[in-house]
């Protein structure tokens, strides 16, 4: 597949991406969504809940998890909590054709731990700002992937093949849905768009996203309103309709349930912050 849904700008020196994310919204999802980038999350503190492959895992502190290149997923802050989040470059776990598996049978070892202590010193140098700093966070990204292969991959088989097949036909659909959520998109137009019947959409959905389909359409509006809200200066009615509500009042019920602040409030308390 060489489709790209999600576009993540590593960085050059280090091939890297790391950022870190405090979560107070427990209702909302950030909607299933698909990269090419190796996606590495540790739970600093908190909760949070991941779907991936039809199944759920929940990330509890001080444990990390890896999604695979291409894998489609969408999380959910089951508590306030605090994330990293490390973007690596598939490419080292394609020259070795392997994936990795964190299996929780392997929370308990030393290596585990030895790989979530790497994390740590690589989320600590990546706040410093020093002379030649690149090439010690080089070096630490090379150790995290050195760790990931040896302790945590699993060649690539007939299951993994099978499993890539799936994710490809999700990836699809969700491709689907990103390009005309803001339309007047129905299960039915899905189905017509993506040669799925709506019984299998329906429970595709509810496998791989713990949503229903409106469920996971209403989740893309919100994160296109919230992001226009912290970017721009429109107005809500224009907001709600760029974003693919039916109108402003939709918006702002879901909003309110999701969020738990209207988009007025929500956007005041944003100008404050400035």
């Amino acid at each position: 597949m060489d489709q790209e849904y999600e576009t993540i700008y590593l960085d050059a020196k280090t091939n890297s991406y790391l950022f870190k994310f405090f979560s107070q919204d427990t209702k909302r999802i950030i909607p299933m969504h698909v990269h090419k980038e190796i996606e590495l999350l540790y739970c600093v503190s908190g909760c949070l809940k991941i779907w991936i492959g039809g199944e759920i895992v929940v990330l509890k502190q001080n444990e990390f998890y890896v999604i695979n290149s291409l894998v489609p997923h969408a999380t959910q802050s089951l508590t306030e909590n605090e994330v990293i989040v490390l973007y690596l470059s598939e490419s080292f776990l394609k020259d070795e054709n392997v994936q990795v598996d964190i299996s929780s049978k392997k929370k308990e070892t030393a290596e585990y731990q030895v790989t979530v202590d790497t994390i740590k010193e690589v989320e600590v140098q990546h706040e410093q700002v020093t002379e030649y700093l690149p090439y010690l966070q080089k070096s630490l990204i090379h150790k995290l992937q050195y760790l990931l292969l040896r302790f945590f991959s699993q060649a690539v088989d007939e299951t993994s093949e099978r499993k890539r097949i799936q994710n490809e036909k999700v990836s699809r659909v969700i491709k689907i849905i990103q390009d005309n959520y803001t339309k007047e998109l129905t299960l039915a137009k899905l189905s017509r768009l993506s040669g799925y019947s709506m019984n299998y959409l329906s429970r595709m959905f509810h496998q791989y996203t713990g949503q229903t389909f409106i469920e996971y359409k209403r989740s893309l509006c919100l994160e296109a309103a919230i992001k226009m809200m912290d970017a721009t200066d429109l107005s809500l009615e224009e907001i709600s309709i760029r974003s693919g509500f039916p109108n402003e009042k939709s918006m702002r019920m879901y909003f309110k349930t999701m969020i738990g602040v209207t988009p007025r409030k929500y956007k005041m308390l944003k100008n404050d912050r400035k």
